[in-house]
């Protein structure tokens, strides 16, 4: 086997027949962590407002910190 195990040209990962699509990039819009391209748009209750009810707040992710925000906010009940 050769350093090289791929033809040139051909891509480094190829997806897996089954793979889910990569969501779209949500136009105008930048990871809250890093400033990446934001794929998902997520509302979370942050805060207290008016009268005591709680505000939504929003919160955009790149694929890879969503996918280690999405343990966090499931358990925190914000996200089913």
């Amino acid at each position: 086997m050769s350093i090289m195990s791929r033809p040139a040209g051909e891509p480094r990962n190829r997806p897996t027949a089954g793979a889910a699509p990569v969501p779209e990039v949500i136009a105008g819009e930048h990871c809250d962590r890093c400033g990446c391209p934001a794929r998902h748009h997520v509302y979370v209750p942050f805060r207290l407002g008016r009268h005591g009810r709680r505000q939504l707040g929003e919160l955009y992710f790149c694929l890879h910190h969503y996918d280690r925000a999405l343990p966090g906010l499931i358990a925190g009940g914000l996200l089913t």
